[in-house]
């Protein structure tokens, strides 16, 4: 039997596919491939001869007979079954490809050499412009591949637009991180990848020195295992403090106590760990101070250097310590038998002192760890401890009250001290945010009781960051606190001056009679602060920009007065600044 005419077909389309190969002819090759798929894939039942022997081939493939068991009418046919077994050996190898099998590669290379050289070179130029990607060259673009081309350029496209808001993002943190107080850091694997100024301020090192420098080694030795126990441990989401204090060993080597608040971040795809830093050297030093001092007198107490004394039912001495001459200046004959206990207390507190005292003895209750004051012979009022027992008598009779009195007064001094500290800015003595809220709260009830009005105001210093980018942080600081010596200058004694952070002050008016009473205190600040700030050998003007809001006017909280005094404040900021602005429903918030 002869080669059906179907078969010259598939003959002949399989050397237009071997010629467009050998050619590089991308387009014919298509073309020749999908001829031949199309008469290969035919299933007429019979009606074509080619389809017929594909569709027996097909099942002795199947059926994996050897071609011994063909028919005789099929067995002539050898130029269908090198063209079918071409065909299957393209088909495994592609499938084998798909599964990430190189092994037969070399069988494709034979039907597609020229192709594959092509595809191959685009690729690798891909894969450079891939990289150049990656390194930041947004420029790359690709004019080869068809639609994948226009796929590949519009992600290049969008990636340098998202990489220049990156950009942009970054610098803008790293100018707040720069001209904040308190430390910032970012640390990932324990290392420095970002440090803003005042950290390097705090340790004494550069930026250069401390990026990709391993946090723990700057931290005193006593408190490494704890550090890096809780950066490890929030790096893996687990529970670990917030804010915690460590020693850290400065570039001089000396010690310095931090005050660190820490928290769980991604930054650039990767887990980290971001915090802040506040130097609380001599806040530590005061506390340790005071547990010196509480140590020490502990020790005084053993040694019965604590005044110990006796009194009879009237409160009069019958018995005091010679310790009272060291601690007071008294000798014990000026005190027995001449004064009650209350005489040593100061006027004012006398008779509650009195009256209290009395009670205590009459009900023979037992008084333990009683705060109260008493004036030395020299006039000096010191804080004492007291603590005592009744003294009973036969029957049911009191004879007195028996007790010790322990000076204080150092531990007192130090308490008000952190009291201070933790309520007043550092810089410039005035109340923080936390103290002056509270008087404006205060300020809101006496205001509701007397059916009155209060003031608060918000003051910005104009121009204030070139000067302080321009001369330095130790004369911004200066201007700071000579801004607000001046503002104190022109309050009463019932208001209040604060700062609240950077160059931005408040003021509260506890009581004003007119809003023209609140302008006239704003404008003589803002002239105060307009005038010249000589500063040893510079002469530098500043102005202000201060908005005002009234309770109960425009609020009867202390955070929606605040917006309104902000809101009033930045309009004379885009005014110009240097001026005085009640608050007004129309200013754009």
């Amino acid at each position: 039997m002869g080669v059906p005419d179907g078969l010259h077909l598939l003959a002949g389309l399989r050397n237009q596919l071997d010629q467009a190969i050998c050619q590089d002819d991308w387009q014919k090759t298509c073309e020749a491939a999908i001829a031949i798929s199309t008469v290969c894939q035919t299933r007429a039942g019979g009606e074509h001869p080619v389809a017929e022997i594909i569709r027996f081939v097909d099942d002795a493939l199947h059926l994996a007979k050897p071609p011994g068991e063909l028919p005789a009418s099929l067995s002539g046919h050898q130029e269908l079954f090198r063209i079918r077994d071409d065909i299957m050996v393209i088909r495994d190898a592609i499938f084998a490809l798909a599964r990430g099998d190189l092994s037969k590669t070399i069988q494709l290379k034979g039907y597609f050499g020229g192709v594959l050289k092509t595809l191959q070179a685009h690729l690798t130029h891909l894969t450079w412009q891939t990289q150049m990607v990656a390194k930041g060259d947004f420029s790359q673009r690709v004019d080869y591949m068809g639609e994948f081309s226009e796929a590949f350029n519009s992600m290049v496209a969008q990636l340098g637009e998202g990489h220049g808001k990156l950009k942009e993002s970054e610098e803008l943190f790293r100018a707040l991180a720069d001209s904040a107080r308190a430390g910032i850091f970012i640390l990932r694997d324990l290392r420095f990848v970002v440090v803003n100024r005042a950290l390097t301020d705090i340790l004494g090192y550069s930026e250069e020195e401390l990026l990709n420098s391993d946090f723990p080694q700057f931290v005193h030795p006593e408190h490494r295992g704890m550090v890096k126990a809780r950066v490890i441990a929030r790096q893996r989401r687990n529970q670990a403090p917030l804010r915690y204090e460590m020693e850290v060993i400065t570039k001089q080597g000396t010690t310095r106590w931090i005050e660190v608040t820490a928290g769980r971040v991604v930054y650039r795809g990767r887990p980290s760990t971001t915090g802040t830093v506040y130097d609380i050297t001599e806040r530590k030093q005061i506390e340790m101070a005071l547990s010196e001092s509480q140590r020490r007198y502990e020790q005084l107490a053993e040694q019965s250097r604590t005044i110990t004394w006796e009194v009879d039912r009237h409160g009069m001495y019958t018995y005091i310590s010679p310790v009272i001459e060291q601690v007071l200046g008294y000798h014990p004959t000026e005190i027995v038998g001449r004064k009650h206990f209350y005489d040593l207390c100061p006027q004012e507190e006398q008779q509650a002192s009195k009256e209290f005292w009395l009670s205590v003895i009459q009900r023979s209750e037992t008084l333990a760890h009683f705060e109260n004051r008493m004036i030395a012979k020299d006039g000096r009022i010191l804080w004492m401890l007291s603590s005592g027992v009744p003294i009973p008598a036969e029957g049911n009779e009191l004879l007195g009250f028996r007790g010790s009195d322990t000076d204080i007064t150092d531990r007192k001094q130090a308490e008000a001290r952190i009291f201070h500290m933790a309520h007043h800015d550092a810089l410039t003595e005035l109340p923080n945010r936390t103290l002056f809220f509270d008087r404006v709260q205060q300020a809101i009830k006496l205001a509701q009781r007397n059916g009155t009005q209060a003031a608060l105001m918000l003051i910005d210093l104009d121009h204030f960051k070139p000067v302080n980018d321009t001369h330095g942080h130790e004369v911004g600081d200066q201007i700071l606190c000579e801004a607000a010596r001046r503002i104190r200058g022109r309050l009463r004694a019932s208001d209040t001056a604060g700062r609240i952070g950077g160059d931005e002050f408040v003021i509260l008016l506890s009581e004003v009679g007119s809003v023209d009473d609140a302008v006239r205190v704003a404008e003589a600040v803002r002239s105060e602060l307009h005038r010249p700030f000589d500063l040893a050998e510079l002469t530098l003007r500043i102005s202000s920009s201060i908005g005002i809001s009234l309770y109960p006017a425009h609020g009867a909280g202390t955070n929606l007065l605040l917006k309104c005094a902000d809101v009033a404040m930045y309009s004379v900021k885009k005014s110009g600044g240097n001026g005085v602005r009640i608050f007004k429903q129309d200013f754009d918030s």
